[in-house]
């Protein structure tokens, strides 16, 4: 199984095109398939498929400005705190935090993840 712009879909409602999410999904495959195996862990298809969705999400709301999580909103005041700055840790979104629980026990540990923004466009349509 491949991950799909459909899979990630059902993780996190968006208003992105498809086309803008698939770039999203192929930074999570190469980031968890270079983990695995700077680990050596050996990952089945659908565990590693189940963290790539996961990934991808967390991407799309820590790394779009039009996509971000709202941490906290006051609605009456109209303010809203975002959680998820560039590059913010997988902590700091749900789709990040169930990357987390799926992936095995210090898999995202260590170092931050990177990402090179040659295809990943950050947007504000404001």
């Amino acid at each position: 199984m491949t991950v799909s712009v459909a899979d990630v879909r059902e993780i996190i409602d968006t208003s992105l095109d498809d086309v803008e999410i698939d770039p999203y999904v192929g930074r999570a495959e190469s980031e968890v398939d270079r983990r695995a195996e700077e680990q050596g862990v050996d990952l089945d298809e659908t565990h590693r498929d189940q963290i790539v969705e996961y990934l991808a999400a967390h991407f799309i709301r820590s790394l779009r400005v039009d996509e971000r999580e709202p941490e906290s909103q006051n609605v009456g005041g109209q303010s809203v705190t975002y959680a998820g700055s560039l590059g913010a840790h997988l902590e700091r979104t749900t789709p990040g935090e169930h990357a987390l629980r799926v992936s095995p026990t210090g898999f995202f540990s260590g170092e931050t993840y990177t990402i090179v923004r040659d295809d990943i466009e950050d947007t504000d349509d404001s």
